[in-house]
C-alpha cells in the first residue's frame, strides 16, 4: 500500500480566502463588525485563539468557533 500526503496549507491550495471569510461571517453572526486587514496570522492556530485575538469574549468563543464551522463547510472549503 502507497501513501500520498498533500500538503493544502499553501503550497497546492490557498485555504486563507475561506478561512478569512468564515472569520467575518462568524464575528458579523455575533454582532462585530467584519475583519479587515491581513489575516495570515489567522491561518493555521487554533480558531479559538484567533478569535480571543480578535476580542471575542472567552464565554462566547465556541459561538464564534460553531458560526465559522457552519460557513467554512458550506462554502468556505471551496473559496481557494
Amino acid at each position: 500500500m502507497k501513501t500520498v500526503f498533500l500538503d493544502l496549507d499553501g503550497t497546492l491550495t490557498d485555504a486563507g480566502p475561506g478561512i478569512l471569510n468564515s472569520v467575518s461571517y462568524a464575528l458579523e453572526k455575533m454582532g462585530y463588525a467584519p475583519f479587515e486587514g491581513d489575516g495570515f496570522w489567522m491561518v493555521g492556530p487554533p480558531l479559538w485563539d484567533s478569535f480571543r485575538r480578535l476580542g471575542v469574549p472567552e464565554d462566547r468563543l465556541d459561538e464564534a468557533v460553531q458560526h465559522y464551522r457552519d460557513r467554512y463547510a458550506d462554502v468556505g472549503w471551496s473559496e481557494n
